[in-house]
């Protein structure tokens, strides 16, 4: 088989390469490629592997038949009477899979062709079918913001917490790429917030962190997500903020109770990551976790009507000990 042509991706891009079958391109669409990338090095000294690549090629599979290859074609385009009719003859398995492991379904999700989505879905296509890389429908419809397709695939009981060959999940991806409006569709559909990957222990608010999606932070700090997880460095997302700068980070995980004293695998908590505009951020946050716990106990115990000096005092003790 000869080899895919070489062009140059998203290093994290879930690029399905629908143009090939059989390492054949098919005429007006390009052939497949494969992603370049690197390490980043460590804002404190690590050399911290902040992203990799993943080349992709087709597998060395069985030989799809003329029907099948005019199939997965058919749904690439969006033809829903040309599949319907390949399907309601048995000509094909709804869920015959490419050299890539792509499916008619994942084709049409890509392409965002809904009522060939619908269809296939009603012809008993897998939702869940998961690709040579590991990914499924929903994943490449939340890495792409797809909302329609999201919400599509989780009203016909896409499984939100599968996992693609990198061990991430659809919060994860979508998390990564900043996509606010999918990480609130995700979480609102059950979609665990804690899972960590296994290459570098990140969650999806690590990933936000990282990446620098200030929107995604605060919906998942706002949902419940947990502040004090440590990744393979020991770091948690608060120490991660501090060795970007990334200040709003910071500031929401500081006021919403972060853990200031954890510590890194070399010993160092987040006051040894970061720089003086940092730790302004942190004595912010903490100002701001005052307030709110001020808030919390007046509305509570009553006691709006104290006078401001003791609420202070009161303030004060609750942030020291809780």
């Amino acid at each position: 088989m000869a080899a895919p042509a070489a062009h140059h991706l998203n290093p994290h891009h879930y690029v399905h390469p629908h143009g090939q079958t059989n390492g054949q391109p098919q005429p007006g669409i390009p052939a497949a490629g494969e992603g370049g990338g690197g390490v980043v090095a460590d804002a404190a000294g690590d050399d911290h592997e902040h992203e990799y690549t993943h080349s992709y090629y087709p597998l060395e599979t069985r030989e799809l038949t003329t029907n099948e290859q005019n199939f997965i074609r058919a749904a690439q385009e969006g033809q829903l009477d040309h599949c319907a009719s390949y399907l309601n003859n048995g000509l094909v398995d709804v869920d015959v899979q490419d050299q890539w492991g792509s499916t008619a379904l994942m084709h049409a999700v890509n392409k965002r062709h809904t009522s060939l989505v619908l269809m296939l879905l009603s012809k008993g296509a897998n939702i869940d079918k998961q690709d040579y890389r590991g990914i499924t429908c929903l994943m490449e419809a939340s890495w792409n913001r797809h909302i329609d397709m999201v919400k599509l695939l989780l009203k016909n009981g896409a499984n939100i917490n599968l996992t693609d060959e990198r061990d991430y999940t659809a919060l994860m991806q979508a998390a990564e790429e900043g996509h606010h409006q999918v990480v609130q569709l995700l979480i609102e559909a059950g979609a665990d917030l804690n899972k960590q990957e296994k290459k570098r222990n990140y969650t999806a608010l690590m990933w936000s962190v990282v990446e620098g999606h200030p929107a995604v932070v605060q919906y998942l700090v706002g949902a419940g997500a947990d502040l004090n997880i440590q990744d393979k460095y020991g770091f948690t997302a608060l120490m991660q903020a501090a060795r970007t700068r990334f200040l709003a980070a910071v500031l929401v995980l500081v006021g919403t109770g972060a853990d200031l004293d954890i510590k890194d695998k070399k010993n160092r908590t987040v006051y040894d990551l970061g720089n003086q505009q940092v730790l302004q951020a942190i004595e912010k946050g903490k100002r701001e976790l005052k307030r709110k716990y001020l808030a919390a106990f007046a509305q509570e115990k009553g006691l709006a009507q104290l006078h401001p000096d003791t609420i202070n005092i009161i303030a004060n003790y609750l942030v020291i000990t809780q």
